[in-house]
């Protein structure tokens, strides 16, 4: 199982707000997101246009 994590504050991504450029990712301590295979995950963090942190 996999979840994109920020590195920075150590929060898990459950969304991303699309209406804004750039995009805004929203983030918990309690929710994630998670994938059933790493594939999926890197495809995802690409579409939801998330940073190297």
């Amino acid at each position: 199982m996999y979840a994109i994590r920020n590195k920075k504050t150590g929060k898990w991504l459950y969304g991303t707000d699309f209406r804004f450029n750039p995009r805004r990712q929203l983030t918990s301590y309690d929710a994630a997101l998670t994938f059933g295979d790493r594939q999926s995950v890197e495809l995802d963090f690409q579409r939801r246009g998330c940073g190297k942190d």
